[in-house]
C-alpha cells in the first residue's frame, strides 16, 4: 500500500475543506428566494447546463474576461487555477495508469513522485513525467507574478493591489509556498533515485551533492502542511472564489438573478468575488478624491467577514463603474443597496404631503425633468424648445412642483420609500393617457426604465 504518515496533514485538511464547503452551499442554497428556486428548478435539466459548464471552463478556469481587461494579469489567474486544475487531472489519470486501477489511493496522485519511484513501465510514463513538469512550471510562473502583483503592482497593469484579512495572509503565503515545495521535495526525490523529468530532475541535479536522503521526507512534510494550511484557510478567505464561482455560473445560467432583498444568492455573489483589485482601478473615488477604503472589492471583504461599516456601506456613488469592470460578472450596485436596506421607522410617515392623485392633463408626451436637470435650467429651456420645434402635445409633470424619481432613496437603502414615490409618479404618468416618457437624466430614465 502506499501510505506514509506525511499525508495525513493533507488528507485532514481536504476533509475540513469538503465539509465547510458542502456546509455553506447548503446553507446558501436554501435561502434561494421562490423566483429563484423557480428557474433552478425549471432549468436544471436543460441545454443550459451544458452552456454553463462551458463558461466554468472560460471563466472559472481560463479566466477569458480578466484576460480582455489586463492580459497578464489573465495570465496569472489562468496559470494558477487552470495549471492547478490540470495538475490534479493528468496526475491522477497517472497515477491510475500507474497503480493499475482507477480506485488507487486518493492521496497518490498528489505525493505521487515520492510513492513511485522504481522504474516507470506503464503506458506513457515518459510523456506523463515531462507533462506534469511542464505543468508544474507553469504554475510556478502564475505564483512568481503573483509575488510582483503583491509588492508591483503596477508591473502588471493595477495601480494598486489589494488589502488582505488575515485568513487571506495565511491563505495566500501557503498558496505560494505549495508549488516551490511540491517543486523542492520532488527535485530532492529526483536526487535519489532519478524518477523525474526535465524540471525537477535538472533541480534534483543541482542539489545532489547535498544530503538530500535527510531532506528527503521533511520537503514531503512541509508539502502536505502547507496543503492543509491552504485547504483550511480557504473557506474563510478570498480563495473561497475557487469553488464557489462555480456554483454562481450554473445559477446564473439557470435563470437566478438577484432581487431587492438578500438571499442565499447574494452570498454566493460575495464568496464568488477574486478581490483581483480592478474595481479598484476603476472607481472614481479612488482616483479623483482619494478615497481609498470604500471600493467594491472591501465592501464585497467586509460583507463577507459581517464586518461591514456605516462607512463602507454608504461611502459610494453607486455609478456602476465597479459593476460594469468587474470580470466575475458580480451585481456589485444591487448587492450595496442590498446592504443598505433600512426599514420603514415605525410612526413615520414619509410623504404624507404627497397625496397621489391622477393627472388632470391629457397629453400623448410626458417629460420628467428629475431634481439634477431642475439644477441645470438651461437644459429645460433645450428641452421645451425640443418639443415645441417637434409640435407635440407634451406636459412638463414636474414643472412646478413635482416628485422625485425615487432612485436616490433607493440607493440609500429606503427601499419601501422608493416604492411609494414610485407608485404615485406611476399613477399621474397613466392617468394623463401618454404614450412616451421622455427623462432628461439618465438617473431618473434608469428608474422608470427599471
Amino acid at each position: 500500500m502506499n501510505y506514509h504518515p506525511f499525508i495525513l496533514p493533507f488528507a485532514a485538511g481536504a476533509l475540513f475543506l469538503f465539509a465547510v464547503v458542502i456546509y455553506k452551499y447548503v446553507t446558501w442554497l436554501r435561502k434561494l428566494d421562490r423566483k429563484q428556486r423557480y428557474f433552478v428548478n425549471k432549468n436544471f435539466f436543460s441545454l443550459k447546463t451544458i452552456s454553463a459548464i462551458g463558461e466554468v471552463f472560460s471563466e472559472a478556469l481560463l479566466h477569458r474576461n480578466i484576460y480582455k481587461k489586463n492580459p497578464l494579469l489573465g495570465y496569472m489567474h489562468m496559470s494558477l487555477a487552470f495549471g492547478w486544475f490540470l495538475l490534479i487531472v493528468v496526475g491522477k489519470v497517472e497515477s491510475s495508469f500507474y497503480a493499475g486501477t482507477f480506485f488507487e489511493e486518493p492521496w497518490l496522485a498528489i505525493f505521487f513522485k515520492y510513492f513511485a519511484t522504481e522504474p516507470h513501465d506503464f503506458f506513457l510514463a515518459a510523456q506523463f513525467s515531462f507533462v506534469m513538469d511542464f505543468l508544474l512550471l507553469v504554475v510556478l510562473s502564475g505564483v512568481m507574478l503573483a509575488v510582483i502583483k503583491r509588492f508591483r503592482s503596477r508591473i502588471l497593469g493595477m495601480k494598486k493591489s489589494t488589502k488582505h484579512s488575515t485568513f487571506d495572509r495565511i491563505a495566500l503565503a501557503s498558496l505560494w509556498w505549495i508549488f516551490p515545495v511540491r517543486l523542492l521535495a520532488e527535485s530532492t526525490t529526483a536526487a535519489i533515485y532519478g524518477n523525474c523529468n526535465f524540471l525537477t530532475g535538472t533541480i534534483g541535479s543541482l542539489i545532489s551533492g547535498l544530503p538530500v536522503e535527510a531532506m528527503e521526507l521533511p520537503m514531503w512534510w512541509a508539502y502536505s502542511i502547507v496543503l492543509c494550511a491552504f485547504f483550511v484557510s480557504m473557506p474563510f478567505s478570498r480563495y473561497m472564489h475557487i469553488p464557489t464561482e462555480v456554483v454562481l455560473v450554473f445559477l446564473r445560467k439557470w435563470g437566478a438573478t438577484i432581487g431587492e432583498q438578500y438571499s442565499g444568492l447574494t452570498d454566493i455573489e460575495i464568496n464568488s468575488c477574486y478581490r483581483c483589485g480592478i474595481c479598484i482601478d476603476a472607481c472614481q473615488l479612488n482616483f479623483a478624491a482619494g478615497i481609498d477604503n470604500v471600493q467594491s472589492v472591501y465592501f464585497i471583504r467586509d460583507s463577507r467577514y459581517h464586518k461591514l461599516t456605516d462607512s463602507v456601506a454608504n461611502n459610494c456613488l453607486m455609478c456602476g463603474r465597479c459593476t460594469e469592470a468587474c470580470p466575475v460578472g458580480l451585481e456589485l450596485t444591487l448587492i450595496r443597496e442590498q446592504m443598505r436596506n433600512k426599514a420603514e421607522i415605525p410612526g413615520k410617515h414619509y410623504f404624507d404631503y404627497a397625496e397621489s392623485q391622477d393627472s388632470k392633463v391629457k397629453t400623448d408626451v410626458v417629460y420628467f425633468a428629475g431634481c439634477m436637470t431642475h439644477l441645470t435650467p438651461s437644459i429645460i429651456i433645450s428641452m421645451k424648445k425640443i418639443f415645441e420645434n417637434a409640435g407635440v402635445n407634451y406636459w412638463f409633470m414636474d414643472e412646478e412642483k413635482g416628485l422625485c424619481c425615487g432612485r436616490p432613496m433607493r440607493q440609500q437603502g429606503f427601499v419601501q420609500q422608493s416604492k411609494d414615490l414610485i407608485s404615485k409618479n406611476m399613477r399621474m404618468i397613466h392617468s394623463s393617457g401618454a404614450k412616451l416618457l421622455v427623462t432628461s437624466c439618465p438617473i431618473c430614465y434608469k428608474s422608470f426604465k427599471d
